[in-house]
């Protein structure tokens, strides 16, 4: 034993060494066999990611997204590259090129002819000294209005009663002198009577079509069922706005019946060759936009009792029946299902509707699809959007019923009006002529059409005063706009 020790006390180094060499090894493999996990872990990783990012960029998802809210959107997958990326900015930049140019186009088409107010300057709001005086004008201005949209349709009513009587007594007198040769008061035989009455006949239907030849359509300012006002009272701006949109209204409504009165650029009268499709408008009756119980009163009273947001509120719905039609058909009105029967209501009445400004969240999202709702009219569509306000109107008229399509056609191509109810009946035609209304020897009905009119917000809030915004539930516009 003691050689050994004396050996290893001489060699201590090398036996140092070697014990160092024998403890570390495993050590050393035990730690590189770790370093090599966790090296081969991350370039796993790194090998991982970078996949993936190829995947991404190799099926790429492209969406192109529609003009419509609810319309289907273009997808696809594919590699994405500079050119893929200019061409689909391209795409987008032509879609919105194409949706501004859409709803230029639109609104431009819904605004045609509206630019004029009845009182200029009287709306949206006129400035303090001109409260004291426009106010006043707008009644007047609502009536002449119009008085001038009938005159510029050719719109006229058959003689009076009494004029027809003078001229009929001064024929039979010049009949007597030259056919009989005897005055007045001498008695006729009854063979000159039976002639006399044939000829005084056939003159009264000459004055009758004398006077349908000079008009495209029978009509005078009843038809339009205006409103009432008395001079000493300023009315307040719910009035302001009801009047100047039931204008537009009634204008597109007579745009159309000229439209379909108008053959090669010419305006037909109701009797001739070629004559008018729409022979006498019997009655327009807008519904209104809002009750007549609506005032600025009401409003604020409703606002101030309700400031975080007022009741749940309706617009009103169509208020009262159709006025009468002179001779054998006064005081007829429609039912929804074609009956004829007396109208139970007056249209200044407000029967339902809420003075409280209806809540803002009770409008369509303009964003999104607007529902539809069938049960009220075949379009499907809301009086209550964020969008457009749609404003439905009864038309009665008396109409060569050969052409019926004509009519639909003038009213369909007319800004953006649909017909979406009809009804018919027949027309007593001998009570109509003891009224003076000829109409020749078309055949005629009588029809009450169901229109829908609709007013797009992006120029009509516009000239809305502030109040009737409130009422709508329409926000401020934002400096920014």
């Amino acid at each position: 034993m003691t050689p050994i020790l004396n050996w290893i006390k001489a060699h201590l180094i090398i036996v140092i060494m070697c014990a160092i060499a024998v403890i570390v090894l495993p050590v050393v493999l035990y730690a590189s066999s770790s370093w090599n996990a966790s090296i081969a872990n991350e370039i796993k990783k790194r090998v991982n990611e970078q996949d993936q990012r190829m995947t991404r960029v190799s099926s790429a998802q492209i969406v192109v997204k529609p003009l419509a809210p609810g319309a289907r959107s273009v997808e696809t997958s594919m590699a994405l590259n500079a050119r893929m990326l200019e061409e689909y900015q391209a795409v987008r930049q032509a879609i919105k090129a194409d949706a501004t140019a859409l709803e230029r186009w639109v609104v431009d088409v819904n605004r045609a002819g509206k630019e004029t107010q009845l009182v200029p300057g009287l709306l949206p709001e006129p400035s303090r000294v001109q409260m004291n005086e426009l106010p006043f004008r707008i009644h007047g201005a609502y009536i002449r209005s119009h008085e001038d949209l009938l005159r510029n349709s050719g719109a006229g009513m058959p003689l009076a009663p009494e004029l027809v009587q003078e001229q009929l007594i001064e024929f039979e007198r010049n009949f007597r002198r030259t056919q009989f040769n005897v005055g007045s008061e001498v008695t006729l035989t009854d063979t000159e009577r039976t002639k006399l009455r044939e000829a005084m006949t056939a003159r009264r239907l000459a004055i009758y079509a004398q006077a349908a030849q000079e008009h495209s359509v029978f009509a005078d300012i009843r038809v339009f069922n205006l409103d009432p006002w008395p001079d000493q009272k300023a009315p307040d701006k719910f009035r302001w706005y009801e009047w100047q949109h039931t204008y537009w209204l009634n204008s597109d409504i007579m745009a159309a019946i000229r439209r379909a009165n108008t053959v090669d650029g010419e305006r037909t009268p109701v009797f001739g060759d070629p004559s008018s499709v729409v022979k006498r408008i019997v009655n327009i009756l807008p519904e209104r936009l809002y009750p007549t119980s609506v005032t600025e009163e009401s409003v604020r009273r409703a606002t101030e009792q309700a400031p975080s947001g007022a009741p749940e509120g309706g617009f009103g719905g169509m208020e009262g029946g159709f006025g009468g039609m002179e001779g054998g058909m006064e005081g007829v009105s429609f039912s929804k299902m074609g009956a004829f029967e007396t109208p139970s209501n007056e249209r200044g009445s407000s029967s339902s509707g809420s003075a409280a400004a209806p809540s803002a969240t009770s409008y369509a999202d303009p964003n999104q699809p607007f529902p539809t709702d069938y049960s009220k009219s075949i379009s499907g569509r809301s009086a209550r959007t964020g969008l457009y306000d749609m404003r439905t109107v009864k038309v009665t008229l008396v109409v060569d019923s050969r052409r019926l399509q004509h009519l639909f056609d003038a009213f369909h191509t007319t800004n953006f009006m649909s017909v979406v109810g009809f009804r018919s009946m027949p027309v007593d035609v001998t009570a109509e002529l003891a009224q003076g209304f000829y109409y020749g020897a078309d055949p005629v009905i009588l029809v009450e059409l169901d229109i829908e009119s609709l007013w797009l917000r992006d120029w009509t809030v516009d000239l809305m005063p502030p109040i009737v915004r409130e009422h709508f539930g329409i926000q401020e516009k934002s400096p920014q706009g």
